[in-house]
């Protein structure tokens, strides 16, 4: 949630005086109140989300702007060298979705898959290429078409 982890969303508004948290009580926000905001938060509409199996399915679905708007940004702001270079990295994730992996010699073992663009020369990891979901998925657009 923020720079300071926590180990769950209560212990932000926590009075315990090893885990309080100045900010979370300057913002005048009351736990209970975040909670209610935090499950109506939508980014896109979910009567237009096509089901699993369909046609036009995506798993990201909910997510997908937050994710075509970062990619558009930057790839406006950051021109790359000329020494680029794919490579695999797992995004650590222990939840419940479909499309979670396991890889044994990885340092963070279960996660997301995804295919990354890095720059050799600087060691800067540009950007998610692809989110790998199995075998089985179709990608949906020109853009996943080349990275899957």
């Amino acid at each position: 949630m923020s720079v300071l982890c926590r180990s769950s969303l209560g212990d932000y508004w926590s009075l315990r005086p090893i885990i309080h948290n100045q900010y979370a009580a300057s913002v005048a926000m009351s736990q209970d109140r975040f909670l209610t905001l935090l499950t109506m938060f939508h980014l896109n509409n979910n009567n237009a989300k096509a089901a699993r199996g369909q046609p036009g399915y995506d798993p990201l679905f909910k997510i997908r702007p937050v994710i075509d708007t970062l990619m558009t940004k930057f790839q406006d702001v950051y021109t790359p060298e000329e020494q680029l270079t794919t490579g695999v990295a797992i995004c650590p994730f222990r939840g419940r979705i479909f499309f979670c992996v396991h890889i044994k010699g990885m340092p963070h073992k279960y996660g997301t898959k995804m295919f990354e663009l890095c720059e050799a020369k600087r060691r800067l990891h540009l950007q998610p290429r692809c989110i790998y979901w199995g075998t089985s998925y179709q990608p949906r657009t020109q853009h996943e078409v080349q990275c899957c």
